[in-house]
């Protein structure tokens, strides 16, 4: 009898790719997709563009982030304050990724985070698009989570993001007080993330105490 063979590698692959749910109202479906034999995370790297001219590149979810979070009645949307579970389907309609703190190789960023379970399929909306605007070069990125369970965070951000949400969807809805503190756990991603705003982090929020 021989003994010793090769062990059955456990493969980290997810894909994403969207199309018009709604084009006049300007909604999209986004379909992400586990490909591999284990359970992981990502987060979405993606750019709008206008007439083959791209405008903006950035994390989903950084954007707007503190408005998502403090009405996330409004949104479905949460912190994530435990290890990550693959995503619950509830509907497209219904579907809203959780968001968390994400350490990069030159600081941190707020994103939503998508587990998937081996071959499992989720979707969701988002829209924003329409009038000549459309989604462009969408990136899965796997994230790691520390296991270091739950922190404090104290963030300063822009609060051109809540005045940008509110008069681009026709809104009012509140913004949180700035520096901005809630409770999430930490990810580590290998590369860098592009964002619009420039936040500030404070973890534990010791230059707040």
């Amino acid at each position: 009898m021989i003994h010793g063979e090769l062990l059955v590698k456990r493969i980290l692959s997810a894909s994403v790719s969207w199309q018009w749910y709604n084009q006049a109202s300007g909604v999209v479906k986004w379909v992400f997709t586990n490909k591999g034999s284990m359970t992981g995370s990502w987060v979405l790297i993606r750019a709008a563009k206008q007439d083959g001219k791209i405008l903006e590149n950035y994390v989903f979810g950084s954007a707007y982030f503190p408005i998502y979070s403090y009405n996330a009645s409004q949104f479905g949307t949460h912190f994530l304050t435990s290890t990550p579970t693959p995503l619950i389907d509830s509907s497209v309609e219904n579907n809203s990724p959780p968001l968390a703190v994400i350490h990069t190789p030159h600081g941190y960023a707020v994103a939503f985070v998508f587990t998937l379970s081996p071959k499992q399929t989720w979707s969701m909306l988002e829209g924003g698009f329409g009038g000549g605007v459309e989604p462009a070069n969408p990136v899965l990125v796997d994230v790691i989570y520390t296991g270091l369970g739950a922190q404090t965070w104290c963030v300063t951000y822009d609060p051109q993001q809540c005045n940008d949400y509110n008069t681009q969807s026709g809104t009012n809805l509140p913004c949180p007080p700035n520096p901005y503190r809630f409770t999430s756990i930490l990810l580590q991603c290998k590369q860098d993330l592009p964002q619009v705003f420039q936040d500030k982090f404070d973890p534990e929020c010791v230059s707040t105490q």
